[in-house]
């Protein structure tokens, strides 16, 4: 696991859903080059609950975006063997490095009156300003920008469409781009900061657990969640019951999680730790524990266990 590539995907990754679990499940296979990356679509599907089809799909746009490169069996190699692959860790680390320039960028500075913008400054010819919106990721060469406007459509926003149990995430402050099977930005909450000099493993998690609970609640509720001392206890409790490697995952994909009470709560995160080993249970198998599905359950429990003593007042077992 390398902690220093997965915070560089949550400061500066522009996607999100299913792209973002992807690229999130790489940084955690990988070493902190990028290297030692072997994973097969399989894994990759089981990691982020996807099918092997969308899998693919999803890794080979890494591969066209630059993310990703193929090192070893560029084929697939010997019957069970997989490809090697290279992180692009530079190209994260240019987007985070841009996501933090943007934070701290200064805004609505007008400059002096008396100061002229030169006139006879003719722009590179390879530099082309974006004509249209795009939700896509950036290009090769793009890596400190998304190239995406900053002022939201009118239209309104768009959903990404996951299959059943991966439950739709909403993108907003994107255009349509026309190109298939293109990844989709997300206009997210702030990106954390860098981590800090001496930070640990578990600070590092809890810190990466946040920020993925923070965005997937700001892309539902169109609010960041609130922050305090208690929620910070919360989110150590949290990480320390789960682990390291899966809170995040977890804690993003608890939002989107249909169950009644936990909407009814507004998926707060006291609840994510209240029930964290069911929650880790219903993320790993796919199948959710509705009240429905329990009292359903409940009541086959029951007439089981009548059949059963029925069976056995005759003699027989079931």
């Amino acid at each position: 696991m390398s902690i220093k590539v997965m915070s560089l995907v949550w400061e500066g990754f522009p996607a999100s859903g299913s792209e973002m679990l992807a690229m999130l499940a790489l940084a955690d296979w990988c070493n902190d080059e990028g290297g030692s990356l072997h994973p097969s679509m399989k894994a990759v599907a089981e990691k982020i609950r996807v099918s092997e089809k969308q899998a693919r799909r999803i890794i080979h746009g890494f591969e066209e975006a630059g993310y990703l490169k193929v090192v070893g069996h560029a084929n697939g190699g010997a019957p069970g063997t997989t490809k090697q692959y290279q992180l692009n860790v530079a190209k994260l680390k240019g987007l985070a490095d841009g996501a933090a320039a943007r934070k701290t960028a200064p805004v609505g500075v007008t400059p002096p009156a008396d100061v002229t913008p030169p006139t006879n400054v003719t722009p590179p010819v390879d530099v082309t300003p974006p004509t249209q919106g795009c939700g896509g990721l950036p290009p090769m060469g793009g890596e400190a920008s998304h190239g995406c406007p900053e002022t939201p459509p009118t239209s309104g926003s768009q959903t990404v469409s996951e299959p059943p149990m991966n439950h739709q995430l909403t993108v907003r402050g994107t255009a349509p781009c026309s190109e298939p099977e293109r990844l989709t930005a997300v206009a997210k909450a702030p990106a954390p900061q860098q981590a800090p000099p001496g930070e640990t493993a578990l600070q590092s998690a809890c810190r990466a657990t946040w920020a993925a609970y923070r965005n997937a609640y700001a892309d539902r509720y169109g609010a960041a969640p609130v922050r305090n001392q208690k929620v910070s206890s919360q989110v150590k409790q949290f990480v320390q019951r789960i682990g390291y490697d899966e809170s995040p995952l977890i804690a993003a994909w608890f939002v989107q999680h249909p169950g009644s009470y936990y909407v009814g709560r507004m998926h707060d995160f006291g609840c994510l730790l209240s029930d964290a080993e069911k929650l880790r249970t219903e993320w790993v198998t796919g199948r959710l524990m509705t009240a429905g599905k329990a009292r359903q359950s409940d009541r086959a429990g029951t007439t089981m266990a009548a059949l059963a003593e029925v069976l056995a007042e005759r003699g027989e077992s079931l």
